[in-house]
């Protein structure tokens, strides 16, 4: 039996052809709004409170402040302070300014007390998160400064303080370098409110590590005059800090001709 070509065919031939030139054109289109959604990396940043124990040593130190009479000093001194943070890459750069004060011992009518502070530039890896929780690698260099206030009391009147005028003094160990490494560990509390992961909340943290600064203590008194044969006096040791704080982040278009990040909206 003969088979007869309906006058649709011709039509229908046109149409499937059509179809098939669309989804040719179409497919590159879908593969670069894809490789737009993979090439998109979070913009983070976030801000924190911190406080904790810095372990300093102070050995030397107060082997010479007993010698003389004076009471000694706890190592363990507080300190409080805070930073923020951005991403470049898998990478987040920032800073921290923190204080620290040794509270004042007395033995007698003498005192003795340590302030000081320093401030870090710090880049931290931007690692896997799990459960909302981060481990992260960190490093850091800045400068510090301590100072050491001893006192012995017991003018009561303004004339006394006059006839004995040097009975207070701070001395300086004078600005010194630091580098500091240490290991983090963050827990995020939050939301995403966009298709790509922006979101922010509440951050929790922990991070321990340790000091370094190189070089040697330059004393001086009162900041008017320089002191020899004295003491090692820096901000050196191991540290415990506790971090309360917000983040954030959205999500950046990576230029593949260029590799920087076009930022986009959080």
């Amino acid at each position: 039996m003969a088979v007869q070509h309906t006058r649709f065919g011709r039509p229908f031939r046109g149409t499937l052809l059509g179809a098939l030139l669309f989804l040719g054109m179409a497919t590159p289109v879908s593969s670069q709004g894809l490789a737009d959604v993979r090439n998109r990396r979070p913009v983070e940043g976030f801000g924190a409170f911190r406080a904790g124990l810095m372990n300093l040593h102070l050995d030397e130190l107060n082997a010479r402040l007993g010698k003389a009479g004076f009471p000694k000093l706890d190592a363990a001194v507080p300190v409080w302070g805070g930073g923020g943070y951005g991403s470049l890459g898998d990478f987040l750069l920032g800073g921290e300014v923190h204080a620290g004060l040794d509270p004042a011992v007395s033995s007698g009518a003498r005192r003795v007390s340590l302030k000081g502070g320093y401030g870090l530039a710090r880049v931290r890896y931007v690692a896997p998160s799990f459960a909302g929780l981060t481990l992260y690698p960190t490093a850091g260099a800045g400068a510090g400064v301590l100072r050491l206030q001893i006192a012995e009391l017991g003018a009561s009147d303004f004339d006394g303080v006059l006839d004995d005028s040097g009975r207070s003094s701070t001395l300086s160990g004078g600005i010194h370098p630091l580098l500091d490494f240490g290991l983090g560990l963050e827990y995020r509390m939050g939301m995403t409110t966009g298709p790509e992961g922006q979101g922010g909340g509440i951050l929790l943290g922990v991070e321990a590590g340790y000091m370094v600064a190189p070089g040697d203590t330059s004393w001086r008194v009162d900041g008017l005059s320089d002191v020899d044969d004295g003491p090692e006096l820096k901000i050196e040791g191991f540290y415990l800090w506790f971090s309360l704080g917000g983040w954030g982040h959205g999500a950046s278009t990576v230029r593949p001709d260029s590799g920087l990040n076009c930022p986009g909206h959080i």
